[in-house]
C-alpha cells in the first residue's frame, strides 16, 4: 500500500488536486510505518536485549543525520 502511494506521489504529486489528496494521506502513511516499527521493536526487546540496544543506536544515529 505504501509503495503504491509513493508511486502516485512521484507520478502525480505536482498536480494541485492530487497534491491536496496526498497531503491528507501523509499522516496515515506515517501512522502505518510507526505502528510497524513499534511491533518490530517489541519483538526485538522480547527476543534479545542486544537487538533493542542495536535498534536504539541505529535510530539515534539516523536521527542525527
Amino acid at each position: 500500500m505504501v509503495t503504491i502511494l509513493a508511486w502516485v506521489y512521484v507520478r502525480f504529486g505536482t498536480m494541485p488536486r492530487i497534491a491536496g489528496v496526498l497531503h491528507g494521506i501523509k499522516p496515515v502513511v506515517i501512522a502505518i510505518v510507526v505502528q510497524a516499527l513499534w511491533i518490530l521493536a517489541l519483538k526485538a526487546i522480547k527476543r534479545s536485549g542486544w537487538l533493542a540496544v542495536l535498534g536504539l543506536v541505529t535510530g539515534t544515529a539516523f536521527a542525527r543525520q
